[in-house]
């Protein structure tokens, strides 16, 4: 609509709520709704919604007019229910990793023992030795980006992690608690990390940066403005969040603690352009899953002639194969998506033994480079 910039400039001069408040009453539904087709979630498309909404504020002073607004959101909408979806299943396989792993280690007791005692035991480390480990398993950050952080190669970064994980022994053993390096590898690869509430981090800034009468004020103004428009719980959630980051952006307390951040953690920064290629990488592989998702749906509505059963029968094929030759099915093969079996299914025409011999060797192949990054080699 021609009348959307006005609204957006005026949010962006004066910080108008109202103004907002009408162009998420506007373009929601539309957001909600590309979302929800691209995450197949209610849930995920609800917390792309408010990202989105969230990017707009960010962006208001920046955006010119020269293309209808909704174009820059469904763009926006696009990349971010990508991101949101690359997320989930990233992090579906590594729990699902950490799972089977977990049922592997000959010690499943050992987390409950090293887990009282990890933050002391790292504390304990060399400072370059400190920062690796907690980069590789705090972070979940891959060897190359710890070379970069490091000022070092990726070689090198592979080598101080696995010292730092050997240091980290003889701390532990010191408290009763016996472990390798790969156990306690494979411990802090599933445990390390787990996800704070959604509500947490909106809740901690509201209260670290704003007065109680501003937030009283925002979700006042909020409230008038829902009962206004009739929006539903999720716009209520989405325009909170706005109303809280915009005086919190006003703030000049922010202002500093952002410039410290961004200090801080100037270096990790110089990855963004390896961050691009892999999203890009993403992106693809998602767009690989929505399309073996696809295939699979339509092998499944009857047509015995259309791509999605030639697809359904080609994984049959490489299944038989696999149940005739069990030695040839390994763990890792439960880490494939999608996209790995429609790779095969496409690239082998799998009418011969050889065929499928090939195609397994390469399913085996995809399957070892998923689990690659989630473990660190270690000695012996």
């Amino acid at each position: 609509m021609n009348d959307d910039w006005p609204l957006l400039e005026r949010f962006a001069r004066e910080g108008a709520q109202d103004a907002f408040a009408a162009l998420v009453g506007r373009h929601l539904n539309l957001v909600y709704s590309a979302a929800r087709r691209q995450t197949a979630s209610r849930e995920l498309a609800e917390e792309v919604a408010q990202s989105v909404f969230l990017e707009l504020a960010r962006q208001a002073s920046r955006l010119q007019p020269g293309q209808p607004l909704v174009a820059w959101l469904h763009v926006v909408t696009r990349r971010t229910a990508i991101n949101a979806v690359r997320d989930e299943t990233r992090r579906r396989v590594r729990e699902q990793a950490a799972a089977e792993l977990s049922a592997m280690n000959p010690n499943p007791s050992a987390w409950l023992q090293v887990e009282p005692l990890l933050d002391e035991a790292v504390a304990a480390l060399p400072e370059t030795d400190r920062s690796a480990i907690l980069l590789r398993f705090f972070e979940q950050k891959s060897l190359r980006d710890i070379g970069t952080a490091l000022g070092t190669t990726e070689d090198a970064a592979q080598k101080r992690v696995s010292r730092a994980l050997e240091q980290l022994r003889p701390l532990l053993a010191k408290r009763g608690v016996a472990i390798t390096a790969a156990g306690l590898a494979t411990d802090l690869s599933a445990h390390a990390i787990e996800t704070a509430p959604a509500a947490l981090g909106a809740t901690i800034s509201a209260g670290s940066f704003l007065t109680p009468a501003a937030i009283g004020a925002a979700a006042l103004e909020v409230t008038k403005t829902i009962a206004m428009t009739t929006l539903q719980k999720t716009t209520v959630a989405a325009i909170i969040t706005l109303a809280v980051y915009y005086h919190f952006h006003q703030t000049s307390v922010l202002q500093s603690e952002i410039a410290r951040l961004e200090e801080r953690n100037a270096r990790i920064a110089t990855g963004f352009s390896r961050a691009q290629r892999q999203r890009a990488e993403a992106e693809k592989e998602a767009e690989g899953n929505r399309r073996a998702l696809q295939l699979e749906r339509e092998g499944q509505s009857g047509n015995k002639e259309g791509a999605g059963s030639i697809y359904l029968a080609g994984i049959d094929t490489l299944n038989g194969y696999l149940d005739r030759f069990p030695q040839m099915r390994i763990p890792e093969l439960s880490l494939l998506q999608p996209v790995d079996w429609l790779k095969v299914t496409t690239d082998f025409t799998l009418g011969t033994d050889e065929e499928i011999r090939k195609a397994v060797a390469e399913l085996r192949l995809s399957a070892k480079k998923r689990l690659g990054p989630k473990l660190t080699d270690q000695p012996g």
